[in-house]
């Protein structure tokens, strides 16, 4: 018994004596923890959601001399991944962009998460031009007729396959005075 009292007074002592060395947590001399402050959070121009055309998104922070690090694959940047903000950024199909702010002393910003889906659409094909009559040889000059089921859109020709340009039929018949090709050539388009 003699020996467990020795060495609970041993036990006492040195931790009484731990417990001299060090100051009380709210003691005066204590060495208070600085609280950093945060960067903050980047913000984007274009507000998230759907559009028909390609954008453009810029970014900013209102933190004076933050740097700006962003991706737009959906992966969160850090203070050394990422690309480094420059200029305007333009989304042209659906985009998860995320940006983070960071500046040296400073705790990095939030992460910013927008995302844009870009819907362009599709044009509108232009049905394939008829010819009436159809190709052939013909003894005497013959009157072609084109047109075009797609209401609008205006038939460019060609003689020599090859100047598209050169002819254009607006409701015209066209006089041929040779041999129409066995795969005519002519397209339409709608402007």
């Amino acid at each position: 018994m003699k020996k467990l009292t020795l060495r609970v007074c041993i036990f006492a002592c040195f931790f009484l004596l731990f417990l001299a060395g060090c100051p009380a947590p709210d003691a005066p001399n204590s060495t208070p923890v600085q609280q950093l402050e945060t960067v903050a959070t980047p913000t984007a121009s274009l507000a998230e959601g759907t559009y028909t055309s390609v954008q453009s998104v810029t970014l900013s922070c209102d933190t004076a001399g933050a740097e700006i690090r962003y991706t737009t694959n959906g992966v969160n940047p850090t203070a050394n991944t990422g690309y480094v903000y420059s200029g305007a950024i333009t989304i042209s199909t659906t985009t998860t962009l995320k940006a983070i702010a960071v500046k040296a002393g400073m705790n990095n910003s939030a992460i910013l998460t927008v995302e844009y889906t870009i819907n362009i659409p599709v044009p509108e094909t232009v049905a394939m031009p008829t010819a009436s009559p159809g190709s052939g040889s013909f003894s005497v000059s013959e009157t072609v007729s084109l047109s075009c089921t797609t209401s609008g859109a205006d038939i460019y020709y060609t003689l020599d396959r090859y100047y598209w340009s050169r002819r254009h039929c607006k409701n015209q018949p066209i006089c041929v005075l040779q041999e129409i090709h066995q795969q005519p050539c002519w397209r339409c388009s709608k402007l």
